[in-house]
């Protein structure tokens, strides 16, 4: 429940998790087995063999997992993109330079929600949310939402929605727990008192397999909204 406050991060879980019991006799990928293994090291590796290979699905999750491991040039080396030489720059002439943490804590005081925004494969924006969430947590806030925590579902009944401090720890409860940054930005929030919301879009929620790319973009955003509706 969504009693008081709610810090909300918006990280997108891109992967799949570890196989669940529904799909335990079908034969699992090189990728699946380390994963559920937790054999981060051969995933990653399995994973740039495939990107090499030119598996699309593959390029795209490399620059993510790379961050998990801290291999920053393969992670942020490999998505940035040289300024087109006519991009007009911003005109920054009156621009003052303020701490972003103040900024937002300054603009929070009568406010409910924050949402933070973040690139998959930059492990230090995951760990500016952990400072977010510091010091948001004496002004009230009180729930740590993110999209990554895997939603409830027949198949998985206990997950991140009842985790405490001291509680097992599983890679279960959300692919990006896979960061060791994130990972320890959850524990922490425990520790703090923060309980946890899964909002993420549920299967019997997505659009059909036909539909465009702008109808399940659409089908996501809406379930999201009126999950994080149903908790409050």
């Amino acid at each position: 429940m969504l009693t008081r406050r709610s810090l909300g991060l918006s990280m997108a879980a891109t992967a799949a998790l570890a196989a669940s019991s529904a799909r335990s006799q079908e034969r699992l990928t090189a990728e699946e087995q380390f994963r559920i293994e937790g054999r981060y090291l051969p995933q990653y590796l399995e994973l740039k063999a495939q990107a090499a290979a030119g598996d699309e699905s593959a390029m795209a999750l490399a620059p993510q997992f790379a961050a998990f491991l801290g291999d920053e040039e393969t992670a942020i080396g490999s998505q940035e993109r040289e300024r087109p030489a006519d991009l007009a720059l911003p005109d920054l002439i009156r621009a003052e330079s303020r701490n972003a943490l103040d900024v937002i804590v300054d603009a929070a005081a009568d406010r409910q929600v924050v949402i933070l925004n973040e690139a998959h494969n930059i492990s230090g924006h995951r760990g500016f949310a952990a400072c977010v969430m510091r010091a948001l947590r004496p002004l009230g806030f009180d729930t740590f939402a993110a999209e990554t925590f895997t939603p409830r579902s027949p198949a998985f009944r206990s997950g991140v929605w009842t985790y405490r401090e001291g509680a097992p720890f599983r890679q279960a409860l959300g692919y990006y727990i896979a960061d060791p940054v994130f990972a320890e930005t959850v524990r922490e929030a425990a520790s703090l008192g923060y309980v946890f919301a899964d909002y993420e879009q549920r299967d019997d929620q997505s659009a059909p397999a036909d539909a465009s790319g702008e109808a399940r973009v659409v089908a996501r955003e809406t379930a999201q909204a009126t999950n994080l509706i149903e908790m409050c």
